[in-house]
């Protein structure tokens, strides 16, 4: 059953993804960055956010995009966002955009 707690929960994750506050570069790496919080790890493919108090957010920067969510509690959140690749640069297009962000490129979509 779906909880006002686990919503609030999973509202400051995203909220924090969206706008990391504090965002400053990880001391150590240049794969990371440190926030009020957390870390964020920058992988091929893959961005990760580790929370203090233990959860963990992980969405896709390829073709894999969705976004899991590790709460605190050990309960996970899926999110699958449908998408496709670009015909001129291969990279990742959400459904309802017309135009690649990237190279500009029309949409292979049909208009609906």
């Amino acid at each position: 059953m779906w909880d006002k707690e686990l919503s609030h929960e999973l509202a400051q994750i995203l909220k924090v993804i969206a706008d990391p506050p504090d965002l400053q570069p990880h001391p150590q790496n240049s794969w990371s960055q440190v926030f009020d919080g957390g870390v964020i790890e920058v992988m091929t493919g893959l961005t990760t956010f580790k929370f203090s108090d233990g959860a963990r957010a992980v969405y896709g920067t390829g073709t894999n995009f969705g976004l899991s969510v590790t709460l605190a509690s050990g309960e996970k959140v899926s999110i699958d966002i449908e998408c496709r690749l670009c015909v001129m640069c291969g990279r990742r297009i959400r459904n309802h955009v017309k135009y690649c962000r990237h190279c500009g490129a029309a949409s292979n979509k049909p208009d609906d």
